[in-house]
């Protein structure tokens, strides 16, 4: 009788633990999948460098256009930002090469974007809008584009950085030239009491590989 009750308990466990696993796999799995979903199909067609996708979704209007992540960012704002700027080792011209690339495939997402309805300006949770954030990335097309299409480049974010104060804090030196062709105010302090000049000499010390970008920001600043 004992060999018996021995046998079913270890059923039982065998059980329990299958039950346990079980439920730690479907879990895993619905985390996973909602890591998945986080991004809007929009987004990812945008990350996926995927136009005809794009082209597709767009047709719904500007709720998908205009509809916000957790962090308030809209599909504008995803695709005027990129990430090559840092990417190191091998080939020295590896992240220019790339960045130069997205920037052809999303400049043509941004147009068709603002063409179903895409809000120019807005501003997400920290106060970037598309135009500041391709600032950043280094989208001289895209930066363009956005001006073109009437994006202001007046608005500073939370610690008052305007697109020109970043820009020139990443060495952008076209989007610099493009922003001050809108009237962007070279004047302009961030809360920190840093213009665009500042954040350009501040920049060249931390990214000297990218020198001749900051020096010709720092010469056509030092002319205001």
């Amino acid at each position: 009788m004992s060999k018996y009750r021995l046998i079913l308990i270890d059923t039982l466990i065998l059980c329990m633990v299958s039950t346990v696993l079980a439920v730690v796999f479907n879990f895993t799995v619905d985390k996973l999948k909602g890591e998945v979903k986080k991004d809007d199909p929009i987004v990812i067609a945008i990350i996926q460098a995927d136009a005809k996708e794009v082209e597709k979704l767009v047709q719904m209007g500007a709720g998908v256009t205009n509809e916000t992540d957790e962090l308030g960012r809209t599909a504008l704002m995803r695709a005027a930002f990129a990430n090559y700027f840092e990417t190191r080792p091998a080939p020295r011209d590896a992240p220019a090469t790339i960045l130069r690339q997205t920037d052809d495939k999303r400049v043509a997402m941004v147009g068709m974007l603002v063409e179903h309805g895409a809000r120019l300006d807005t501003r997400d949770r920290d106060g970037w809008s598309a135009l500041m954030w391709a600032s950043w990335s280094g989208l001289t097309e895209v930066a363009a584009k956005l001006l073109d299409l009437g994006a202001s480049p007046e608005f500073a974010d939370r610690q008052g950085h305007t697109a020109l104060i970043i820009a020139a804090r990443r060495g952008n030196a076209e989007i610099v030239e493009a922003l001050l062709a809108k009237g962007a105010d070279p004047a302009v302090r961030n809360r920190a009491g840093e213009s665009a000049l500042d954040a350009a000499g501040a920049g060249m010390a931390q990214y000297p590989d990218n020198a001749s970008g900051f020096t010709a920001i720092i010469a056509r600043l030092a002319l205001h």
